[in-house]
């Protein structure tokens, strides 16, 4: 009885982690396909604000701003940390990882494209 009632946990245990990941890349798709339409020739980032998941995206330049955007794709912080304008919010972005980045990217980052958004 004990193995069934543990089989049991564990098999709920599993279908909840596959169901919350899958819930969490459908909500993120409709915002980052929006700033991949602006930034495929750059570089996009998925961050934690807070808990939240947000973006930061930049183009293939020197001293260019870099973006943070939320969930839906709305900006909500610059960073332009070359010319001075640099919201409260770029410091406290954490733990980013590399869903996209352009061919030849000026970072020597190879290119990335953990969505397929260039698909």
């Amino acid at each position: 009885m004990k193995t069934i009632l543990k089989l049991t946990l564990i098999i709920s245990f599993i279908f909840t982690c596959f169901s919350a990941c899958k819930l969490d890349k459908e909500i993120t798709k409709p915002g980052i396909h929006t700033i991949y339409s602006n930034f495929k020739n750059g570089i996009i980032l998925e961050c934690k604000l807070n808990g939240q998941t947000v973006y930061e995206a930049s183009e293939n330049a020197y001293d260019v701003s870099t973006f943070i955007f939320d969930l839906q794709g709305k900006k909500i912080g610059e960073c332009n940390w070359a010319f001075g304008k640099v919201d409260t919010i770029c410091s406290q972005v954490q733990n980013c990882e590399i869903v996209y980045c352009c061919k030849n990217h000026i970072s020597g980052q190879p290119f990335t494209d953990k969505y397929g958004l260039s698909k």
